[in-house]
């Protein structure tokens, strides 16, 4: 009985110990470097949110299924690659276009913003501004493959 006891103990304490070991740790927010940057990545998901309207996902309503799976590069250089990639557009669109950053701002072909998070592999860029006497934000997510 003893030695069940103790098997008993000694297996629910591994257990806890494997469990507690495998946590995952919370994404961590790494810094916005040039070298921390540079990879191969999907834009995701955008969306505008429009004082006093809905958020819109401009994403699924203005991109064409074609362009939705679509790989940005960023090199080191400052180019960017845009390669048609998945399903693939009757006329495709790869074409080498430029990134930059300022400090905390990043633009990828075109897609400007203030770094919202970043952990290494997700970067989520926020842009605020005033159109047509609408202000608003739009918020673009890549994935880095």
């Amino acid at each position: 009985m003893k030695k069940t006891s103790i098997r008993i103990v000694l297996g629910l304490a591994l257990s806890a110990m494997v469990f507690t070991a495998c946590k995952k740790d919370k994404d961590e927010a790494v810094t916005v470097t040039k070298e921390n940057l540079v990879g191969t990545y999907k834009l995701t998901e955008m969306k505008m949110k429009v004082t006093g309207a809905p958020e819109m996902d401009i994403f699924n309503l203005y991109f064409e299924s074609c362009q939705r799976d679509d790989t940005y590069t960023l090199a080191a250089d400052f180019k960017v690659q845009v390669k048609d990639q998945g399903t693939v557009c009757a006329d495709p669109n790869n074409y080498e276009s430029t990134w930059s950053m300022d400090g905390n701002y990043v633009e990828i072909d075109g897609t400007a913003g203030k770094v919202k998070s970043f952990d290494g592999k997700t970067l989520v860029l926020e842009a605020e501004g005033t159109e047509g006497g609408m202000t608003g934000t739009v918020t673009a997510k890549f994935v880095k493959q």
